[in-house]
Formats: structure tokens, C-alpha cells, sequence
């Protein structure tokens, strides 16, 4: 009986490590919205800006590069901080599979999440601006 109890422990101890190494096979980060997101490209009117180069080109001409800065900061309790150019807001999120309904001050938009692209995305309705984040 002792040989059994021995099997039987050490077949509980491979499934626990094996539990283990798969959740740290998903990786340390998020893999859903939950997390900082910096917006890293803008589209207007069929261009494509890197906001990284932009904030260069900025800083040569003098303007202060961080003026080009916006993010998104996704808390697990459904609450989501955004910052744009040293203006930081409050919010709430839900999500319904790849969509991201972020509310501000009475107001939702809703972004895309995919998490294959490591993308998040924002479709600015009245200007037409597509804005990407990510991580």
C-alpha cells in the first residue's frame, strides 16, 4: 500500500507542476485589456503617423515631445485611467469579446482589442481618426 501512496503523490505532484508551468507558459503580462496601453500610431485622412516619430520631430522643432503622450491604464475592478498630455480622467470598461466599451464622463466609445496584434484600437467617429495602442 505504501508503493501506491508514493505513486499516487508523485503523480499529483507532476500535475501540479505541470498546472503550474502551463499558467507561466501564458506569460507574466495580461493577456486580455487589463494593463498600460500607449498609443503608438494615429490614421488620418489615409496616413499613418508613428507617434514616436512625431514626438521626435516634435522635440527637434521645440515642442515638448510628452505633449504627444496618451495612454490607458485597464484595472481588474472595471476601472480604466486614461492620460493625454498631462490631462488625466477616470473611467469605467466592459467588455463583450474583442470589444472594449470605455466610458468617460457619461460617454462610451468602444475600442478593439486583439490580443494576437497586441493591439488595442480606437475609431475616432467624428474626426475619422483610427488611433492603435499598445502595450
Amino acid at each position: 500500500m505504501k508503493k501506491t501512496t508514493v505513486l499516487k503523490s508523485a503523480a499529483a505532484l507532476a500535475l501540479a507542476l505541470a498546472m503550474v508551468l502551463c499558467l507561466a507558459a501564458c506569460g507574466g503580462s495580461p493577456q486580455g485589456v487589463e494593463g498600460s496601453w500607449k498609443l503608438k500610431s494615429m490614421e488620418i485622412a489615409g496616413m499613418t503617423i508613428d507617434i514616436d516619430e512625431l514626438a521626435n520631430t516634435a522635440g527637434s522643432l521645440g515642442i515638448d515631445p510628452s505633449s504627444m503622450d496618451m495612454s490607458f491604464n485597464f484595472k481588474g475592478d472595471g476601472t480604466v485611467t486614461m492620460s493625454a498630455s498631462g490631462v488625466t480622467s477616470e473611467g469605467t470598461y466592459t467588455m463583450s469579446g474583442s470589444n472594449v466599451d470605455v466610458t468617460f464622463e457619461g460617454e462610451t466609445q468602444t475600442m478593439t482589442l486583439d490580443t494576437a496584434a497586441g493591439t488595442l484600437t480606437l475609431s475616432e467617429p467624428t474626426s475619422g481618426a483610427v488611433m492603435v495602442f499598445g502595450r
